[in-house]
């Protein structure tokens, strides 16, 4: 984490919110609010004068908001922006979600107000976020339309995956993914590679507020074309199904093939818990599962990977190169829990292997 103070920029059509933001933040020791703005074009004046480190970005404001304002600084004068929405509804959500297609590198709700229940959990969140993310590393992009989803990419077409020789006598029965920080365009973009039959049952654990759980799910229907199904205790995993928690809930199973929720005390914080999907999937699955470990922050997942790996299934981590945050997976090939170290390409193309050896 940075050590030097983090210069933001706060975007927000609301002047109560920006007043009220800048009161927080700039009264928290490392963050300085070197300016605000009301609207889009104003925001992008202001930035490219200041050039602040990073930005916090309202995503519904009038003329232009805040998905194109976003575009328009990744393609001008890249940055990091992280979204802050006060939408909670499912429809709102996944909208907001477009943002990281154009390169915003989180999204967090809006903080309640002072003296609120909850108030300073969520603005020593925001605080951490700010801070870790000021040193995300991001590129110029393209400006993209403004239409209400984007167009699909084209998946990742190659040859024969040679690693995929492990499954030739044993395909897996469970596909477990843990992601965080830069997660959701991730698997998005394994999604979108997977041929449209596979069979394999996914499971995934993402690090997301609870009120984004639902509007998650619909941003990856609506941009893969795939059916996502928010878990219940007792789900049955059935061929194909993509299945993610409900906010604020471990995963885990309680015999093949069901699922079973709890709420349970959070992972070193963390509920949904990676640990707890791996650590499940190793005792319930064993050498039958397949775990992977996706960009973000910390080291959920570690521990369940490493008894995962122990039990003889595969597993994988991303590399650092597609990684938007090399921390999760990094950390995982350091202790030696990663059978392999696959970019996402790699990833797709692994899975499809071994989707068409169950054919």
């Amino acid at each position: 984490m940075r050590n030097d103070p983090v210069n933001i920029v706060i975007v927000d059509d609301s002047a109560v919110c920006r007043k009220f933001l800048s009161h927080v933040l700039g009264n928290s020791s490392g963050i300085i609010v070197s300016g605000t703005a009301s609207n889009g074009p104003d925001a992008l004046d202001l930035i490219q004068k200041i050039k602040p480190h990073l930005v916090l970005m309202d995503i519904n404001m009038p003329g232009m908001d805040g998905f194109e304002t976003t575009s328009r600084i990744m393609n001008l004068f890249p940055l990091p922006v992280i979204i802050i929405s006060g939408e909670y509804t499912p429809q709102e959500v996944a909208k907001t979600f477009r943002a990281l297609e154009v390169g915003a590198v989180d999204i967090l709700p809006k903080p309640p107000g002072e003296g609120s229940p909850g108030f300073e959990k969520e603005i020593s969140k925001l605080i951490m976020h700010i801070r870790l993310m000021s040193e995300v590393k991001v590129v110029k992009r393209n400006l993209l339309p403004g239409s209400p989803f984007l167009p699909l990419p084209t998946p990742f077409q190659s040859t024969v995956n040679p690693a995929v020789s492990h499954f030739r006598n044993s395909i897996p029965k469970i596909i477990g993914i843990g992601a965080s920080a830069g997660g959701p365009i991730a698997i998005q973009q394994i999604l979108l590679g997977l041929d449209m039959d596979f069979k394999i049952p996914i499971v995934i654990v993402q690090h997301i507020e609870a009120v984004f759980t639902d509007g998650f799910a619909q941003f990856l229907e609506l941009t893969t074309q795939r059916k996502i199904s928010v878990a219940y205790s007792g789900m049955i995993l059935k061929p194909g199904m993509i299945v993610i928690p409900p906010g604020d809930t471990h995963l885990g199973f309680g015999s093949q093939g069901t699922i079973l929720l709890n709420t349970s005390p959070p992972d070193r914080g963390l509920r949904p818990s990676v640990n707890h999907l791996f650590t499940s999937m190793a005792n319930t699955y064993g050498a039958d599962s397949l775990g992977i470990l996706l960009t973000g922050m910390g080291a959920d997942g570690v521990r369940g990977m490493s008894l995962m790996f122990e039990r003889g299934a595969v597993t994988i981590a991303q590399d650092a190169e597609s990684s938007m945050i090399h921390g999760m997976p990094g950390e995982a090939i350091k202790a030696g829990a990663a059978k392999f170290v696959f970019s996402l390409e790699q990833i797709q193309v692994y899975l499809n292997d071994i989707n068409r050896l169950n054919n």
